[in-house]
């Protein structure tokens, strides 16, 4: 495996062990949901890094900090995908 897949294959292998334990909806496509999430902040340190804080807050209608980013990404990522 390659360096970038790697992680890509560590987040799905947590997604996996977050079903396993109940925190996940059984259903739940952990490779479709890894990939949403980094792909995700990756759009988001783009952004960030080619148009800057502000101008991703004002156009792109998205929190400035990283932090902020990652919580409401999961969030919208996982809705759905939690057990009931």
């Amino acid at each position: 495996m390659a360096g970038p897949v790697l992680g890509h294959a560590a987040l799905i292998g947590y997604l996996e062990a977050e079903q396993r334990a109940g925190r996940l909806a059984p259903g739940a496509p952990a490779p479709a949901i890894a990939a949403a999430l980094l792909g995700g902040c990756q759009q988001h340190a783009f952004l960030i890094r080619l148009a800057g804080p502000e101008a991703v807050a004002a156009g792109a209608r998205l929190p400035e900090a990283p932090e902020e980013f990652a919580e409401r990404l999961v969030g919208a990522v996982l809705a759905g995908h939690l057990p009931s």
